[in-house]
């Protein structure tokens, strides 16, 4: 059995901890999952995100959405994995 954390960003985006697939949620938490980790360790502004999971229809709302997605998103994958950086959010290097 592998162990670690490990994605998959072409086809469905999905994840595993340990060999275990975790459950990554909407189609939007996955898109911003995907959007943090194309950024390479980089951060990732929230209008970018933003603008990858709504397109040209970004609602008011996009920031505390946005919030939340990460903050589910850290539940699943683990707090240390994604990082508040620059504006936006990160994924920790050596994911």
């Amino acid at each position: 059995m592998e162990s670690g954390l490990y994605f998959s960003l072409l086809g469905p985006v999905r994840g595993w901890r340990d060999g275990v697939e975790l459950d990554l949620g909407s189609r939007q938490q996955r898109v911003t999952m995907a959007v943090l980790l194309l950024g390479s360790g980089r951060p990732v502004l929230m209008e970018d995100i933003a603008e990858a999971v709504w397109d040209e229809d970004v609602p008011a709302t996009a920031r505390s959405t946005i919030r939340t997605y990460v903050h589910r998103l850290r539940r699943v994958v683990g707090g240390s994995v994604i990082v508040s950086r620059g504006g936006g959010y990160a994924v920790v290097e050596g994911v």
